[in-house]
């Protein structure tokens, strides 16, 4: 059996579904066995909006994104999705072609400085890099990688194959399997601790993470919540870890995206529960965000303890875990022990965004958008899928519930994450509706990638907030340069008829009242759908007015 084979086999048997990438002439021996294989291969219109789709692919299916790709510019052209999914704990299964062995050093065909560039680069976006030098290595570097991969915090792997080595024949014990490592749980001794810390609390109150979300802890964070009648307050990327109306959801706990009542809360409290979180510079409000109380960190990276905030007590745990067996603990004991006595805040979190922001004639308000699309979907398994700028800004004051979820990008926060993004929400969740939300610059850099949703039958919704600039950086020029806008503005673009034209469906929309009939027709297409809207840009977010002012 060649390298080529074993490859497409090695993936069968893990269940791998899609494959993301373009053939080069360094991985067509790979893509010819593919032809043999129910996977599918996604071929992108350019090698970073692979890596958007297996990124969000892996965050919606629990499971590692496979991306297959050339040498050279082919795998370097990933290398901005890769350090979007690193940062944001995504599992991205990457596999790179490099030059033929016995042509190193002489120039080649997309070779680069030295044989080991490519491997430089992306030992510092990955959380494990290797090569496979011969036919009697792949088996087991294989297996490594890929149990790698799925182990503890997810993040990219990045796994290099020099062409001839797929031709050569794979050598080895093709049994030869890694048995699958559980995520770190507490200790006895850490719950026993945990719970005499809650015991002795008046007013704890829960910082949910991303990481409850990744975990698929959701369930379990609710429950503990509202047992013990414990507040929660998350982080952008905890965003959906709770339903927006869950009665003990007290909103973002980052104080230029909160609530002053949350952030005294948060600083009230006697003990702070953190999960999940790596109290990053938005987490925080750039680390102005003051925790008084005693603070617990639950994580399953330990690198996350104390770097940011100091803790009372760190806990190395799967989210889900830790949830699960202190549940499993209370509900063997007396509960009334550990419960408390929970104070609504006076008023909502999203009084702000409850307040019509006036816009100009032919101009929509985006707020007004938002609420429609939360009307629209209401009670309807949906994803909805952010990008870097304002459109995320906007996206976050959506009102999500139990079956609902938003990605965003917010810590690399990479643009022209959206479109690609949607397309891999889609593919992992394909009963649930995919709306991906982007400002028109996110678009401009991956939005081609709707001719792959086209191409494929991949139904989503892309609606495109169409101000004609980068309109977080003209907010930054109006209150930091005295309204000096340099390259901040962009060319138009007729979003809504290229769309037309390429075989979905293309709406504009310049008026508040035509938002709802726009989501219906966009809703019951079957097929990919863009709803153009020519958005008043002087409108600025609630969440972002504190930067504003």
């Amino acid at each position: 059996m060649k390298v080529s084979e074993y490859i497409v086999k090695f993936l069968e048997k893990k269940d791998v579904t899609y494959v993301f990438g373009i053939p080069g002439a360094h991985v067509l021996s790979v893509y010819d066995e593919l032809l043999k294989s129910d996977i599918q291969s996604i071929q992108v219109t350019h090698e970073q909006s692979a890596g958007f789709m297996a990124d969000v692919y892996s965050r919606v299916s629990h499971k590692p994104g496979v991306i297959l790709t050339t040498a050279g510019p082919g795998v370097l052209n990933v290398v901005n999705a890769t350090a979007q999914a690193f940062v944001e704990s995504s599992a991205l299964f990457i596999i790179g072609a490099n030059c033929k062995k016995k042509l190193w050093g002489k120039g080649c065909y997309h070779e680069l400085k030295t044989p080991d560039a490519q491997m430089n680069i992306f030992n510092q976006i990955t959380k494990f890099s290797t090569r496979i030098f011969a036919g009697d290595e792949v088996i087991q570097k294989m297996e490594n990688a890929y149990a790698i991969c799925c182990e503890g915090r997810p993040r990219p792997i990045f796994l290099e194959i020099p062409e001839d080595v797929f031709e050569e024949d794979v050598k080895g014990d093709f049994n030869y399997n890694i048995k699958k490592v559980e995520n770190p749980k507490p200790s006895e001794s850490e719950v026993n601790e945990f719970l005499i810390k809650l015991k002795s609390s008046k007013s704890p109150i829960i910082i949910s993470g991303g990481g409850v979300i990744i975990s698929a802890a959701q369930d379990e964070l609710i429950e503990f919540s509202k047992k013990l009648n414990v507040p929660i307050t998350t982080t952008i990327m905890g965003k959906s870890s709770c339903p927006s109306l869950f009665e003990y959801n007290l909103g973002f706990c980052g104080p230029f995206f909160s609530n002053p009542m949350v952030i005294n809360r948060v600083l009230n409290s006697d003990l702070v529960i953190a999960i999940g979180t790596r109290f990053d510079e938005l987490a925080t409000g750039f680390f102005t965000l003051k925790i008084q109380g005693k603070l617990i960190h639950v994580d399953i990276d330990p690198s996350e303890f104390n770097k940011n905030y100091s803790c009372d007590m760190a806990i190395c745990s799967d989210a889900k875990r830790f949830l699960s067996i202190v549940l499993n603990k209370i509900n063997q004991n007396n509960i009334n022990e550990y419960k408390k006595v929970f104070l609504p805040l006076d008023t909502k979190l999203t009084s702000d965004s409850n307040k019509k922001l006036p816009s100009i004639k032919n101009k929509v308000s985006p707020d007004v958008l938002i609420s429609e699309i939360g009307k629209c979907f209401i009670n309807k398994e949906s994803i909805f899928v952010g990008d870097a700028g304002n459109s995320s800004s906007w996206l976050l004051g959506l009102q999500i519930q139990k079956n609902q979820l938003i990605i965003t990008p917010s810590g690399y926060n990479s643009m022209g994450f959206s479109v690609p993004g949607a397309i891999g929400a889609k593919l992992a969740s394909p009963n649930s509706n995919v709306i991906c939300l982007c400002g028109d610059g996110s678009f401009l850099m991956t939005g081609l990638e709707l001719l792959t949703a086209i191409a494929k039958k991949i139904k989503i919704i892309c609606i495109v907030l169409h101000d004609k600039e980068y309109n977080m950086l003209t907010i930054f020029q109006d209150k930091n340069y005295g309204g000096r806008y340099s390259d901040t503005f962009i060319n138009t673009f007729n979003f809504a008829e290229f769309i037309n034209t390429n075989g979905g469906l293309g709406i504009l929309v310049s008026k508040d009242e035509d938002i709802t009939l726009a989501l219906k027709k966009a809703s019951s297409y079957e097929g990919v759908s863009l709803i153009e809207v020519m958005i008043d840009s002087d409108l600025v977010p609630p969440i972002l007015s504190k930067l504003k002012n």
